[in-house]
């Protein structure tokens, strides 16, 4: 899944916008379709990297998983 970092114009705004949570002007968001009109709108939207998962995360992923 896709995350997005959204800087609002006025860097000092902290509070609530667009169902978002803003705090010094930036707030993260998985909505594509929100990141997308923010951007039009005049917000900075940068798609956050996602680490890739290593052979050791998943094998812990399946190791923390209870046992049926």
């Amino acid at each position: 899944m896709k995350k997005f970092k959204i800087t609002a114009p006025v860097a000092t705004y902290t509070g609530s916008g667009w169902g978002l949570t803003f705090a010094a002007g930036v707030a993260e968001t998985d909505d594509a379709k929100l990141a997308k009109k923010l951007k039009k709108r005049g917000y900075k939207v940068e798609e956050q990297k996602q680490p890739k998962a290593t052979k050791a995360d998943e094998t812990k992923a399946t190791e923390d998983q209870p046992k049926e």
